[in-house]
């Protein structure tokens, strides 16, 4: 079973990919939502999500420097 972040500014973008998403197909067992990059990471140090889907244009820390930050650490 994968755990999947959702990491988007705009709460009906994250509504929309957990509804839309074909979950049980993919065998995923838990969806976390962050509404920022800052609060994405706090949920990748306690959860370790298998998968993480994130938005490029946010606010503070963009997606890209959210992965960036990622790989850096």
């Amino acid at each position: 079973m994968y755990k999947v972040l959702i990491i988007d500014d705009v709460a009906l973008v994250r509504d929309a990919v957990r509804m839309l998403g074909q979950w049980d197909m993919f065998e995923v067992s838990e969806i976390y939502e962050a509404g920022n990059a800052q609060e994405g990471l706090s949920i990748i140090r306690t959860q370790h999500p298998d998968i993480i889907i994130t938005d490029m244009k946010m606010p503070v820390m963009d997606g890209m420097a959210l992965l960036q930050y990622m790989e850096a650490n």
